[in-house]
């Protein structure tokens, strides 16, 4: 393999769950499990393990993964597999955040509930969405976002990276979804639901690559 022990950790199995599938194990109707089971998730996993290395941390990565029935789902996916034997290390939470959702203690909760596997947790996409979901309604949208926004984008930040930093011994990797707020996924889904009004900022830089509020309260 060509990154064999180059590679600490590898992303193997990537939004697998699917809580409105219409199979009794919420798993994604893809054509993968449509055709094997979960036996391609079982094949990855072993065959990722053979080739990149001993040394290297193999995850299974999702979305939402405090979420209720989805974190449930995904519980039981992976404590299945690992009495199967699958080589899992860890659980990737891809970690879309909103300045009002998930509560923190939601998220450590889910966190915890893998450790108690004895799996590792990384925080794999982080961002931090100025607006909620969908960007309509309730949510304001801006055109020039107001500072004090950005202040209450800072304070989510601070109250994340708190109590991260309070869960070291189950969280080993924070991972942002990019760098700045030129390039992010949200502008996407900001335009479809705002006609092109209500460009996302959910980093700690901004379209400029100055840092913002948030990126002090993190240093802080």
């Amino acid at each position: 393999m060509r990154y064999r022990d180059e590679v600490d950790y590898w992303d193997v199995a990537n939004e697998v769950i699917d809580e409105y599938a219409s199979n009794d194990r919420g798993l994604r109707e893809s054509k993968w499990y449509q055709i094997t089971g979960t036996d391609y998730i079982k094949t990855a996993f072993k065959t990722v393990r053979k080739y990149a290395g001993e040394d290297a941390k193999l995850y299974i990565n999702d979305y939402n993964t405090h979420a209720g029935q989805k974190a449930d789902l995904l519980y039981n996916l992976v404590r299945d597999l690992l009495e199967q034997g699958v080589p899992i290390d860890g659980v990737g939470h891809q970690s879309h955040i909103q300045l009002d959702w998930p509560q923190t203690d939601e998220i450590i909760e889910s966190m915890e509930m893998f450790a108690e596997l004895g799996l590792d947790n990384q925080i794999t996409e982080l961002d931090v969405s100025i607006y909620g979901w969908p960007p309509t309604g309730a949510y304001p949208t801006y055109e020039a976002i107001p500072e004090e926004v950005h202040l209450a984008q800072a304070e989510r930040y601070n109250e994340l990276f708190q109590a991260f930093e309070e869960h070291d011994d189950i969280i080993s990797n924070i991972t942002f979804w990019g760098i700045a707020d030129d390039h992010t996924w949200l502008d996407d889904r900001a335009e479809n639901y705002n006609d092109g009004i209500g460009k996302d900022a959910p980093f700690v830089f901004d379209i400029n690559f100055n840092v913002k509020p948030s990126y002090w309260s993190i240093i802080d």
